[in-house]
């Protein structure tokens, strides 16, 4: 397995493209289980009880380390094979299952019961232990819930604790430009990370235009809200730094076009003093507790007015950065050469 399926740095090469690796699509999924036997990644059965096995929690992973891409398609090969034992036992129970059965109205609801309330630390949710209707057969005799839970503690099993060449070297630049072509080199040798798209490949990534976007038609838009407090808070930041163009825009702002993205509780979440360095283990990445306003226009664009990197307690510290496009019509021709902004 370590030669295969997470080491692809040890794939083999494609004459027709130098030296780069030759990447298989999909992993033969008989050779895949195989491995995961072959390197105990599977769960244990250590004992029989009544007739059955306990599996062993043990989620371990065997192999030490391993290559992004390797790791990325051994993990989603994994989040498959869980993905389809799950719709086989939905498809048996009837709950969302592929192909629908008609049932009358008393058989759904013996069927289909949430769970005692307090029964369990999750929401209201569907109980999957249902008594079986009457004259079919019991699909708990068919599936030990055990056994199909068991499946679970494989993913982590594929998550190794070392990623190599996660990060590539030298990402930095002093321009959005010069970030922007070194994105180019690694996507164009498909090195780690760089062999999917990622938004870097458009020309516009460091636009405000773009930053803006997806706060509010993103995957999460729901995290934005009204301003309220933080308009004044930056409006107090202007005065302090003199800035009267963004003074002024927030004086004359309508309430509902103000919005913000705040993330100001992070350091809360993860119990860190207002001092403290956000940071992995390994001390190579950081995280921020960024706050950043927005203003909402008639013809519906989100433009971004200021932005606090890292916010500890107030928008002086650090010191908001002030956009110097009041407007999406202003001229983008500094965007590109833009820094820090």
């Amino acid at each position: 397995m370590s030669a295969t399926l997470f080491r692809m740095d040890r794939v083999n090469k494609n004459p027709s493209n130098g030296d780069l690796p030759c990447f298989p699509k999909e992993w033969d999924k008989g050779v895949f289980k195989s491995e995961l036997i072959k390197n105990s990644l599977f769960p244990r059965a250590i004992t029989p009880k009544d007739n059955d096995f306990i599996f062993s929690p043990d989620v371990r992973a065997a192999l030490p380390e391993g290559t992004f891409q390797g790791t990325q398609k051994a993990a989603t090969e994994m989040y498959n094979h869980i993905q389809s034992r799950f719709t086989s036992y939905f498809d048996i129970t009837n709950f969302e299952s592929t192909i629908p059965q008609p049932l009358e109205l008393e058989q759904k609801q013996k069927l289909f019961s949430f769970q005692k309330s307090g029964s369990d630390n999750f929401p209201p949710h569907l109980d999957l232990v249902t008594s079986p209707i009457e004259g079919a057969v019991n699909f708990l005799e068919i599936f030990n819930l055990t056994r199909l839970l068991d499946i679970g503690l494989l993913l982590p099993r594929v998550i190794l604790d070392k990623i190599l060449n996660f990060i590539n070297d030298d990402p930095e630049s002093s321009t959005m430009v010069g970030i922007q072509q070194r994105n180019r080199e690694i996507r164009k040798a498909k090195k780690n990370i760089g062999e999917e798209p990622n938004i870097g490949d458009r020309d516009d990534w460091f636009t405000d235009a773009v930053f803006a976007q997806p706060n509010f038609t993103g995957t999460n838009p729901t995290t934005i809200c009204k301003a309220r407090d933080w308009a004044a808070k930056f409006q107090g930041e202007t005065t302090v730094q003199g800035n009267q163009k963004i003074a002024g825009l927030l004086k004359d702002a309508t309430v509902d076009s103000l919005y913000v993205q705040d993330y100001s509780y992070f350091r809360d979440a993860v119990k860190a003093n207002e001092d403290s360095l956000l940071t992995s283990d390994d001390g190579k990445r950081f995280g921020c507790a960024s706050v950043c306003l927005f203003q909402l226009i008639p013809t519906g664009k989100l433009h971004t007015l200021t932005i606090v990197i890292d916010y500890k307690g107030g928008v002086d510290k650090p010191v908001a950065n002030f956009n110097k496009r009041l407007s999406p019509s202003d001229s983008t021709f500094s965007e590109a050469g833009g820094w820090p902004w």
